[in-house]
C-alpha cells in the first residue's frame, strides 16, 4: 500500500517594503531590519508610485511608509493598499503623527510610529506586523 502524499509547506521569508523619499531614512530602516532579521526581504521605494510598482511584482507582507512624499504621498498610497492589498499590514512612519486623523488610523493604517523612531521600536512594530500578516493569511 502506498502511503498518502503529504503536502510540504515551505515557509517563505517575510517581505517588507519601506517607502520614504529620504534616502537616509530608507537606508537606516533597511539596515535595522536586515541586521536584526537577516531572513527578511527588505525592499525600498522612494515614492508611493514606486511602491505600487513593487506591489504589482512582489508579494509584500508589510509596508512601512512616510506620509509626505512627492509624486504620490503616503495617504494616497495607503488608500491604494487598503483597496488593492488589504492583507498587507500598513504602518505609517512619519514626523506628522500628531496631525493624523482618527479615520486614517482606523481605515488606512494598522499602526503608526513617530519619526524619528528608536530602532528598537521600529523593529518591534515590524515584528508584530509580520506576525499579524501571517495570521490574516491563515484566517482569510
Amino acid at each position: 500500500m502506498t502511503p498518502p502524499k503529504q503536502s510540504l509547506i515551505v515557509p517563505r521569508p517575510a517581505h517588507i517594503l519601506v517607502v520614504d523619499d529620504d534616502p537616509e531614512v530608507l537606508s537606516a530602516v533597511r539596515r535595522v531590519l536586515r541586521v536584526s532579521e537577516p531572513d527578511w526581504l527588505v525592499t525600498t521605494a522612494s515614492s508611493g508610485r514606486r511602491a505600487l510598482d513593487v506591489m504589482t511584482t512582489d508579494r509584500i507582507d508589510v509596508v512601512v511608509t512616510d506620509l509626505h512624499m512627492p509624486e504620490m504621498d503616503g495617504y494616497e498610497l495607503l488608500r491604494h493598499l487598503e483597496k488593492s492589498y488589504p492583507e498587507t499590514i500598513r504602518i505609517v512612519h512619519s514626523s506628522h503623527t500628531a496631525t493624523l486623523a482618527t479615520e486614517l488610523l482606523r481605515y488606512l493604517a494598522h499602526n503608526v510610529v513617530a519619526k524619528p523612531a528608536d530602532p528598537a521600536d521600529i523593529l518591534a512594530l515590524v515584528r508584530w506586523a509580520v506576525r499579524a500578516s501571517g495570521a490574516i493569511r491563515r484566517h482569510a
